[in-house]
């Protein structure tokens, strides 16, 4: 690489993170506009959720609201909404707000919903679009990539425990394309039922993740 581009890359960076840190003390009025923007965008995503559920699942959500444990749905409500505060991607503040709205989904049990939760704290949307894949299929499509690389691109949803891999060579799909079997678990449909009502952006496509993580 170029010590000249290198060098002018670093100082750009620096640069950019000096002139962020240097606001916190003096503009904090920024800081907390930002934030309260933030919530006020959980709000708006929770509540659309919201009623994609009621859509779906129609009185049984307000059965659920009714039968829940305050102190149970207060828990769950918080530990997502501060996962929400600290997505770095809108994507992912989108993802979270949906979970809110899946605490009140009466296809999983209040235990469940417990699990589900602590396993989507370590994932990001793009380990949620691979999940949603495997469900489908029972198999993760690497695109002729090798299988260290197809085991580190699901190790996020392993140590979640939403998935096992299933150990062996990758296998042929229709003569062209190839597929990394894995199984899902009991705690990756309950992720995914917690989640049913996120709508991923138009970008956050497979091919598009795809390219994300080419290099």
């Amino acid at each position: 690489m170029d010590p000249i581009a290198v060098k002018g890359a670093g100082l750009v960076a620096k640069a950019t993170v000096k002139a962020l840190l240097s606001r916190l003390p003096t503009d904090a009025d920024r800081v907390r506009a930002t934030w309260e923007a933030m919530k006020e965008e959980i709000l708006v995503e929770t509540a659309a959720a919201l009623d994609r559920l009621v859509a779906k699942h129609g009185a049984l959500v307000g059965e659920v609201a009714r039968k829940l444990d305050e102190r149970a749905v207060t828990v769950l409500c918080v530990q997502l909404h501060e996962q929400a505060m600290k997505s770095a991607m809108r994507e992912r503040l989108r993802l979270m707000a949906a979970a809110i709205a899946g605490v009140f989904t009466p296809e999983v049990d209040l235990e469940m919903k417990s699990r589900a939760t602590r396993a989507l704290a370590l994932l990001e949307p793009s380990d949620v679009l691979i999940l949603r894949g495997i469900a489908a299929t029972g198999k993760f499509h690497a695109h002729g990539r090798r299988a260290e690389w197809a085991r580190d691109r699901l190790a996020p949803l392993v140590a979640a425990g939403c998935i096992a891999i299933e150990e062996g060579r990758f296998f042929v799909v229709a003569g062209m394309d190839e597929g990394f079997p894995a199984r899902m678990r009991e705690i990756g449909a309950d992720v995914l039922r917690l989640v049913e009502t996120w709508q991923e952006a138009p970008a956050a496509t497979w091919r598009a993740m795809d390219r994300d993580t080419d290099g």
